[in-house]
């Protein structure tokens, strides 16, 4: 029966921890392979610019994007594609689902234009359901679908021939493609033939298939030398051609496709990953030894009888290994029931490549094979060695030794739970600063419509009286709010001034300030009114000290100096927010304020209040839909795009909690285990010390004290590991949550409690038992 709850125990912990691998080998071959399934990655590049003051962007702009006008022998193919501003999709015949608004309209972000033709699907591999690659995009007004857009206009995805008009763009579908894998950096569901909107283009997204051997360096010179209008464009400091497989974890660019992935966080997966398998070798290794302390007898009699230690070595190896190999089964049952919640959480289309994929089969076996030779590798090779006669004695058949290397790998074990619980209550304290702290305007209440770019100055004021009308409506404006990616301009105090770099500036109404909640601190006028309009330039705190002002009202700077530029005199200073996440420092920022805002900056902002928000959400789609029909307007709350900024960290957070779980299991049970095997040990100790008068109380603390101790010079150890990654993963903030002790004398408590728990139980036991009976049987 001992035997029996052993390997039970031994299956159920190698289970969790096979699955917690696979788990990671699946992500890791995703991750890995982003970008990977072109037959041509390894000589596709994207071609992005380094603008004047040191900031990125993944668009390149079109005189940089010429390799397509002025081909270069380099060169092999080029294709250019830009997103277009939000519209309705319409056609005749509906017969799908319940479409997003009306009837016949339906609402595509994920739409791009292209120019070069034919020869997107010449260089990218989509694999087609219907149409050819090479003749799909060869026509003006084409147009290609995924399979899921196919499904959600037409209710099938036979559509070839089919009539679509996107905006004023009559088009026919010429192919339809399998839907976009999660590990690409593209992500589209309607790709256009069309060259008008390419014409007007300010910068585009440019990739080129490149030769072999191409110099890269003299490329980017030759892209330099080439002609440059006079706009903000034409600062380019330097043309960069990344690899295409690179983007995903090589680009820190403003306006990528897809958000790129964090190598940090993925590299700290990965040591998670592997840090799983090691404690899952050291708990089956734990298990196994005092598995194989209850054959010692049987040992010893094979010895007697001739039996040789290779073949007794071997004998423990195969065993070792064919006791994992039975949970692979298992594991990949637990994987098929945990995949979709992470593939939802980590917004993935994985597959379990476990059943379907021969390669990572073989990994996961690989990872067994791997587990179940460590994890007896050391009965194999101690056991054989010791004399017959020894085993049959009532001690440790490992000696001294053995102890040792069990307290080394429960220390492990301890150690790396130390360094987990410490990093994931430091990153949850960092997320709690970063949703407490006050950013210097109001968080919630504000509702953005998404998409209003194309919304004129008219629509928006008839929008903005009717909607103003509603009493649970406090104000209504437009503009750029944080959250929002947006290039920075330049401008200096005067002629001659040093300039800066990296400044936030758009036009709004007069009406932004009190919207956000943002507080004025100076201005040169007591009320601004529709009626006497004028022009207001507004400046925060960082721009005025970064110009030197100490009082900026009535100063003038100068805006994109060099490149167009104009004057504007500062009217008024408002409070520094931040506008970026905290991975950033307050931006300096410059607005321009109008009675009606000019041009609409993407969003319209109404701020409401939250008791009545489903009747006020329905009046004003209600009134957006009456007033801008043919623009289709994503509402969100300001908090929850404040809230993506943090996404990367949020997933860190919840995947450390995860692996933190199956890593407590996991300890819990190799210390169950081990435990029962050393109160088994010392058996015929407790009996005399209860015979003398030992109470259960000293029992415990007998068995226990050995245990408290390695825990504590684990957690010593722990918090020094734990305390060198927290210091490095703070460095990605510029503004961090203050350390509290409260985390690593949390941390010691809770694993103390846990550890005196889980010991505790097999030790009461032990001072429980009949000391008259546990003699007998000595």
């Amino acid at each position: 029966m001992k035997r029996r709850w052993y390997s039970a125990v031994n299956i159920i912990g190698l289970t969790l921890g096979l699955s917690a691998a696979a788990i990671v080998i699946l992500y890791t071959r995703h991750e890995l392979n982003f970008d990977g399934f072109h037959r041509q990655a390894d000589h596709i590049y994207r071609v992005s610019g380094k603008q004047d003051g040191g900031w990125f962007a993944a668009l390149s702009a079109p005189y940089s994007s010429a390799v397509y006008q002025h081909p270069f022998p380099e060169v092999e193919k080029v294709v250019r594609m830009r997103r277009w501003p939000p519209r309705f999709i319409r056609h005749a015949g509906y017969q799908g689902s319940l479409p997003q608004r009306g009837e016949d309209k339906f609402y595509e972000p994920n739409t791009f234009f292209t120019d070069t033709g034919s020869a997107f699907f010449n260089l990218f591999d989509f694999p087609f359901l219907e149409g050819s690659p090479a003749a799909a995009l060869s026509a003006p007004h084409s147009a290609v679908l995924t399979s899921s857009l196919a499904m959600k206009l037409f209710g099938k995805e036979n559509v070839l021939g089919q009539a679509l008009l996107y905006d004023t763009f009559q088009l026919v579908v010429t192919g339809v493609i399998k839907d976009l894998p999660s590990n690409t950096h593209f992500q589209f569901n309607m790709l256009i033939a069309e060259e008008e909107p390419m014409k007007k283009a300010g910068a585009m997204f440019t990739y080129c298939a490149l030769r072999r051997g191409t110099n890269i360096v003299a490329l980017k010179q030759k892209l330099l030398a080439l002609p440059r209008p006079a706009n903000r464009w034409s600062t380019l400091e330097d043309a960069v051609i990344m690899p295409l497989k690179d983007i995903h974890f090589g680009s820190n660019f403003q306006y990528e496709i897809k958000p790129p992935g964090n190598k940090l966080y993925f590299y700290l997966f990965l040591l998670t990953g592997a840090l799983i398998i090691l404690l899952t070798c050291a708990n089956y290794m734990n298990l196994s030894i005092a598995l194989y302390a209850g054959r010692k007898k049987e040992i010893a009699v094979r010895k007697v009888a001739g039996a040789e230690s290779t073949q007794l070595a071997i004998q423990f190896l195969v065993e070792s290994v064919v006791l994992a190999l039975i949970c692979l089964p298992l594991t990949n049952a637990l994987v098929e029931l945990v995949l979709p919640s992470f593939n939802t959480f980590m917004n993935t289309r994985m597959e379990n490549e476990l059943v379907s994929s021969w390669q990572g089969f073989g990994l996961l076996v690989a990872a067994t094979l791997l587990i179940g030779v460590l994890a007896g590798s050391y009965p194999a090779l101690v056991l054989p060695r010791i004399k017959a006669i020894s085993l049959f004695k009532k001690q440790t058949f490992l000696g001294r030794g053995g102890l040792s290397l069990r307290q080394v790998l429960v220390g492990f074990q301890i150690t790396v739970l130390v360094v987990m619980i410490s990093s994931s209550w430091m990153i949850r304290n960092q997320l709690q600063y970063m949703q407490e702290t006050d950013l210097g305007f109001t968080r919630e209440g504000v509702l953005k419509l998404k998409g209003a770019g194309m919304v004129d100055s008219a629509q928006f004021y008839t929008l903005k009286n009717e909607l103003l009308r509603n009493s649970a409506i406090r104000e209504v404006s437009q503009g750029l709010v944080p959250g929002d990616e947006e290039f920075g301009f330049t401008f200096q105090a005067d002629s001659g001034a040093a300039v800066h770099h990296g400044v936030i500036s758009f036009g709004t109404d007069y009406d932004y300030l009190t919207t956000l909640g943002v507080k004025l601190l100076q201005s040169n006028f007591q009320d601004l009114s529709k009626e006497n309009p004028r022009r207001v330039v507004l400046v925060n705190e960082t721009l005025t000290r970064q110009l030197g002002y100490k009082d900026a009202i009535g100063r003038r700077v100068v805006i994109e100096p060099g490149k167009g530029e104009s004057l504007a005199t500062i009217d008024g200073v408002f409070k520094d927010f931040h506008f970026s996440s905290f991975h950033h420092p307050v931006p300096p920022m410059l607005i321009t304020m109008r009675p009606y805002g000019g041009g609409i900056s993407n969003n319209i902002l109404v701020a409401m209040e939250m008791s009545k928000m489903k009747e006020t959400l329905a009046f004003i789609q209600e009134k957006t839909q009456a007033i801008i029909p043919d623009t289709p307007l994503t509402p969100e709350f300001l908090d929850e795009g404040l809230n993506k900024l943090y996404d990367k960290e949020e997933k860190l957070f919840f995947l450390n909690k995860v692996l933190l779980l199956v890593n407590v299991c996991l300890a819990v049970l190799g210390l169950l285990g081990l435990s029962a095997y050393l109160c088994e040990l010392r058996t015929k100790e407790i009996g005399i010390r209860k015979v003398l008068g030992a109470s259960n109380q000293d029992i415990l603390g007998l068995l226990g004290w050995s245990f408290l101790k390695m825990t504590l010079w684990a957690v010593v150890a722990g918090w020094a590991l734990a305390a060198i990654f927290i210091h490095q993963w703070m460095k990605n903030f510029v503004y961090r949550a203050p350390f509290s002790w409260i985390i690593p004398a949390g941390t010691a408590v809770v694993l103390v409690g846990l550890i005196l728990l889980t010991v505790g139980v097999n030790t009461l036991r032990a001072a429980k038992a009949n000391p008259v009976k546990t003699l007998r049987t000595e």
